[in-house]
């Protein structure tokens, strides 16, 4: 889950401002409600979500960004989803369908993993520059590949871990901003379909090939990845609907 740090308030419906396009809104959920359904395949959504992407709503804009994390553009597939992933696809519904709009800046969080990303560029571009340039700095990259790998577990454990209580109301900050949004709209949350249990996109042995794959190119590529590690992360969001 990797919504933006955004606090969200009630619209003011007197105020035209501050009025947001509400059939914007129920598009993306039509959308969204067919790929959940079945109706419509990833890539049939992927194209269904362009528009939305570029959307003076930032509320429809950055559901149809989250929406790209439960589904494969790069092989056509039907909704398949945990049941943790359809829970936190209907509260981004409930976000869309719900009378708020984003108020607050996005934060930004430096830590020290920021400090040896830079370390080790600066290593790696001292050491590079004292051989000769050639396939021998693949070899070089492998090291450094390990250290971009253990950072990038290193923050995913600090900033993405959910315990049972967040993952159960994530984006909101706290079931009262939940609540408070289910009752300001009439949404029915649709149940998980247990039959979706068992389906993949891809077979296990596909996965795993991936991501040995995924992890070869990050060790011969290390510079790039541990470059994007030198750059502040996005805090985990916590939705506020506040009265």
């Amino acid at each position: 889950m990797h919504f933006d740090p955004q606090y969200l308030i009630p619209l003011d419906e007197n105020k035209k401002s501050t009025k947001l396009c509400s059939v914007e809104r129920e598009k993306l959920v039509e959308a969204i409600e067919l790929f959940l359904t079945g109706n419509i395949s990833a890539f049939d959504f992927d194209e269904a979500l362009d528009p939305f992407r570029r959307s003076s709503d930032p509320i429809v804009r950055i559901v149809a960004e989250e929406m790209w994390y439960f589904y494969d553009d790069l092989d056509d597939h039907y909704v398949a989803m945990t049941k943790q992933e359809w829970g936190y696809v209907q509260r981004l519904l409930l976000l869309l369908k719900s009378n708020c709009e984003i108020v607050t800046p996005r934060k930004r969080i430096w830590s020290w993993t920021q400090l040896v990303a830079a370390a080790s560029v600066i290593t790696f571009v001292v050491i590079s520059h004292k051989i000769d340039w050639g396939a021998q700095l693949f070899v070089l990259s492998i090291p450094f590949g390990i250290v971009s790998i253990l950072l990038s577990r290193l923050g995913r454990n600090q900033t993405r871990i959910l315990d049972a209580y967040t993952a159960a109301i994530h984006p909101f900050a706290s079931f009262g901003d939940l609540r408070e949004a289910y009752e300001s709209v009439q949404f029915l949350k649709t149940p998980y379909p247990q039959e979706m249990n068992e389906s993949r996109i891809r077979t296990p042995s596909q996965e795993r090939f991936l991501l040995l794959q995924l992890h070869v190119y990050w060790l011969l590529f290390a510079p790039i990845p541990l470059t994007l590690q030198m750059f502040p992360h996005q805090s985990l969001s916590k939705v506020r609907t506040i009265a």
